[in-house]
Parts: structure tokens; C-alpha cells; sequence
């Protein structure tokens, strides 16, 4: 079965009264690399031997560079999030499938979801890699190293849409959602 993947805009934690999202990712303060490469991964599965609702991992990926068609040597993250088969077709039948937009519309439904997972922060590591990742030969970042691994009894997935399909922004305050987004899906073990 084909998981469903996609790239991470923003991940972080929300913690304190606030739940602003707080504890990101490092970033150098200058990658070596532009916008035409994706530094964070998405991929969510069903796996019916699940213990739990479903169970996290977070490790180091290539990041890859979109016009080239392939990884450079240089150090994003991936999280790969496995669900028990029925919760996992539960999300696909609360975020369905991304309709492709008309030419020229902005308003409608870009695919973009907010998931809620408890966990207690974690750091993530800086990235690395090559200071010109698409120097072919050696290569500088070596074997990928696992962040973080947890398993979830609690998960709440939010399109982020209106009841009408359109687009909602994702703001600081994301943590604490909007009246105007559909509501989420909330599994529980």
C-alpha cells in the first residue's frame, strides 16, 4: 500500500499557557542549498501490528533536490508516522483526497494539515552535510542517525480548511486551532 507522504512546512512543540509552537528545528544560519529543494518529509502509513494507536519516527533524510530530481548530501528530517489500519482509514476519509484547483484559484484547499501528537520535546539535531552538497564523490554526511521514536495513543489531524473547502492559514497560534477551520479528527487508542 502506498503511504501517504508529503513535505513539512513547520514542526515544533506546544508547550506552556501560551501553546504557541516553540522548540524548532535548528537551522544553520545559511543552508547551502534554495527553495528548489524540500528539507522535511511526511510519510504516514497503516501497519495493522500497531501495539498502540499508531507509533512516531523521526530521523535525519537527505534533503532533495526538486529540479535535479534526486538527494544532495546534506541533512533534513523525516517523520514517519504509522497508524493501526482503521485509524489510518479514518484520517483518509476525514481528509480525503486534494482536489486540483482551476487555473487562478487561490482559495480552495492546498492539501495542508495540522497534526496534534502529545510527546514530551525532544532535541533535534543540527543538520549537516556538505557546504556544496552537490559536489559528487565523497560524501560528507555518512549513515542517517535516528532522532526520536515514541509510540501514540492520542493523535488529532486537522485540514486545514472551512466547511466550504477553502483554504485557512496556519498561524503562530496553530496549537490552539481556529472557530473558522473544519473540525479535527481526534483518534484515540
Amino acid at each position: 500500500m502506498e503511504p501517504a507522504r508529503g513535505h513539512i512546512h513547520d514542526i515544533g512543540f506546544c508547550v506552556g499557557p501560551d501553546r504557541a509552537l516553540t522548540h524548532r528545528p535548528p537551522r544553520p544560519e545559511r543552508v547551502p542549498y534554495d527553495y528548489q529543494c524540500t528539507d522535511r518529509f511526511l510519510y504516514l502509513r497503516p501497519d495493522e501490528s500497531c501495539d498502540r494507536l499508531g507509533r512516531v519516527e523521526v530521523t535525519e533524510w537527505l534533503v532533495y533536490d526538486n529540479t535535479m530530481r534526486g538527494d544532495i548530501d546534506f541533512t533534513g528530517l523525516m517523520v514517519r508516522i504509522t497508524l493501526r489500519e482503521q485509524a489510518y482509514r479514518a484520517f483518509e476519509s476525514h481528509v480525503g483526497l486534494m482536489p486540483w484547483p482551476a487555473l487562478g484559484d487561490h482559495t480552495s484547499w492546498d492539501g495542508e494539515i495540522l497534526f496534534r501528537i502529545p510527546s514530551p520535546p525532544f532535541p533535534f539535531p543540527m543538520p549537516r552535510g556538505n557546504s556544496d552538497p552537490w559536489t559528487s564523490g565523497t560524501r560528507v554526511v555518512g549513515e542517517l542517525q535516528p532522532i526520536t521514536r515514541f509510540d501514540v495513543d492520542d493523535i488529532e489531524i486537522q485540514p486545514l480548511r472551512d466547511a466550504q473547502g477553502r483554504r485557512v492559514s496556519r498561524g503562530e497560534a496553530a496549537c490552539d486551532g481556529d472557530p473558522a477551520w473544519e473540525p479535527p479528527l481526534r483518534l484515540r487508542a
